[in-house]
């Protein structure tokens, strides 16, 4: 009987070093699995603003560019309504001139 009980404790030991054993594993996986989620999220942000920045470059670019054919456009009109042949004359020789000076 007594051999018995050794026995049964001596199960009993190795189960519950089973138990804990499969616990810890459990446990490392729980942790490795959660380290992976989390490096995965991140590389996904990054992505994401990483496109957010591109999409938002690109329209300003865009909106800079229409602005300024906008402004363009509505120079030029202002421009021929407003400007006599002498005031034409003028504005060239004034602009030969700087030119002259850049060089």
């Amino acid at each position: 009987m007594a051999d018995y009980k050794t026995k049964i404790e001596k199960a009993h030991q190795e189960a519950t070093a089973i138990v804990e054993e499969g616990r810890r594993d459990a446990e490392e996986v729980r942790k490795r699995t959660h380290g992976d989620a989390k490096a995965e999220a991140e590389a996904i942000v990054a992505r994401a603003k990483k496109d957010i920045e591109l999409a938002r470059d690109d329209a300003v670019k865009k909106l800079h560019d229409h602005s300024i054919q906008l402004a363009t456009t509505v120079a030029g009109k202002l421009i021929r309504r407003e400007l006599t042949a002498t005031d034409h004359q003028s504005l060239l020789n004034e602009s030969l001139s700087e030119l002259s000076k850049m060089n």
